[in-house]
């Protein structure tokens, strides 16, 4: 057989021969492109995968033409990167939910912004989430157990009635108990009843604690109880403290002064204890009989005891002394006098009468 040089142009046989140069030209400048090693050396200017989706020279990274996947073996180094759909870091570990704008850690569904460990409604270890519309919770931070056995939230209100306020509660068996309510006017209120009600003592914008029923306003730095005692039966606290002003009006078991003679007292009510002043001064004329005092701003549970001082308004002949009948809110005067029994104090009646009251009894 002749060889191809020596054929003659037009020969069929020649034709082929200039056919495969043409084909190992071609190939030549195919592997300039692409490279022709398959152990990744060459100085190639484009990738090619196999058919079997691996790269070629390095099967560590495999592209799924199917599914439009990328997997890689190793690790991926970037100056940055921009991802469009979800991220997903080994199932649960870290998720960017990217229809909903959550992020989780733990979880593969974060139910809120923030969300570690996935669960629900003020629960998991870390939690923060926003709600709309009505008074419910906004911007909640929570601390607690993935069981929801207990757990801790502080969260703020920002579409209610109590917008800005700032709540810290606990949680157990899925029922949230807010404990601490701070406001934007620096009121701060200790709750024991979930929902926000009933609380139990409120420290407020001029620094007075106010105690469970007590008004919330009050004025002035101390410590304001409730407007109707709430009693202890406990002996050692304090449940009580009042002061104030009361009535009292001077009468005679007989008859009353002609005008009818009234004075305004002051009162402190410690606890149980109740310390009363009054004076009176003026015109008794008409009065007679036993001298008392009605008004009293509360009445006396047991009988109680004590000395007057009077100008020229009562007659005696003992020591005189002052007295409430138990469940009574009247003062009584009676004498004293050696190896006597008690005499009540009769009225001195007449122009410029004076007498003085200070008493202390208990309720």
């Amino acid at each position: 057989m002749s060889s191809l040089s020596t054929l003659p142009k037009g020969d069929s046989a020649w034709l082929l021969r200039k056919a495969i140069e043409r084909i190992i030209d071609q190939v030549s400048v195919l592997e300039t492109n692409i490279g022709v090693s398959t152990s990744g050396n060459s100085a190639n200017t484009q990738i090619i995968f196999n058919d079997d989706g691996t790269l070629r020279g390095d099967a560590g990274l495999v592209f799924d033409k199917t599914t439009d996947k990328l997997t890689i073996a190793g690790n991926v180094q970037a100056a940055s990167a921009t991802i469009t759909g979800d991220l997903t870091v080994k199932t649960n570990v870290l998720k960017v939910d990217t229809t909903n704008n959550f992020v989780g850690i733990n979880t593969a569904s974060p139910g809120f912004p923030f969300d570690v460990n996935g669960n629900t409604f003020v629960r998991g270890d870390l939690s923060i989430f926003s709600s709309t519309g009505g008074a419910v919770v906004s911007k909640a931070l929570t601390f607690g157990s993935a069981a929801n056995t207990a757990c801790a939230s502080i969260y703020g209100l920002t579409v209610s009635a109590t917008a800005g306020q700032l709540y810290l509660a606990t949680e157990t068996g899925g029922v949230m108990t807010e404990r601490l309510q701070i406001s934007d006017t620096g009121v701060f209120s200790w709750l024991n009843v979930g929902g926000g009600a009933g609380t139990a003592m409120t420290l407020n914008s001029t620094a007075n604690l106010v105690l469970k029923g007590g008004t919330a306003g009050a004025n002035g730095v101390g410590l304001t109880f409730p407007a109707t005692q709430v009693a202890s039966s406990d002996a050692n606290c304090l449940d009580d403290y009042e002061e104030g002003t009361w009535t009292g009006t001077l009468k005679g078991s007989t008859t009353d002064p002609t005008v009818a003679l009234t004075a305004t007292g002051v009162y402190t009510k410690i606890g149980r204890v109740v310390t009363v002043i009054i004076r009176f001064s003026g015109s008794t004329v008409g009065a007679s009989g036993a001298v008392s005092i009605t008004g009293l701003p509360f009445a006396s549970s047991q009988e109680t005891s004590s000395s007057v001082m009077s100008s020229n308004a009562l007659t005696f002949t003992g020591i005189p002394a002052l007295n409430i009948n138990a469940a009574s809110s009247t003062i009584e005067f009676f004498q004293t006098t050696s190896s006597s029994p008690l005499t009540t104090v009769t009225h001195s009646a007449g122009l410029s009468r004076s007498i003085n009251v200070s008493l202390t009894y208990v309720v």
